[in-house]
């Protein structure tokens, strides 16, 4: 829902210069001048990129709890909506499709934390 947002707000703006675009800067004079739509797609990306590092670091986390969770992961909600692997199903949900991107960027770092360190 947040990436409907998004885009949404950006099909809004698209009458919008984009030095218009910016955030509120506060740093310049009263009035700050700025398009409230800007401001709204400002805080829904931000808001979805800090969600994402979180849910990443979440995720790798509890994969290193147990090196099993991973394989679930992907049996139960990545590989039932692909076709080929790393091919999504045309009918896959973004959320899914966002979802499995996140997991799998996770047990990536998880699997490089669980490396040794050579010296």
């Amino acid at each position: 829902m947040v990436a409907e947002a998004a885009e949404e707000l950006e099909f809004l703006l698209e009458d919008v210069p984009p030095e218009e675009r910016a955030p509120v800067n506060f740093d310049s004079p009263w009035p700050w001048r700025f398009d409230p739509l800007s401001v709204a797609h400002m805080l829904v990306q931000t808001f979805r990129d800090d969600t994402e590092t979180e849910l990443e670091r979440l995720i790798a986390t509890w994969i290193g709890e147990d090196p099993e969770n991973w394989p679930v992961v992907r049996l139960t909600v990545i590989i039932p909506w692909q076709d080929h692997p790393g091919e999504w199903h045309e009918d896959a949900p973004e959320w899914i499709r966002t979802f499995g991107t996140i997991a799998a960027n996770a047990q990536a770092r998880q699997s490089r934390l669980d490396r040794p360190q050579l010296l």
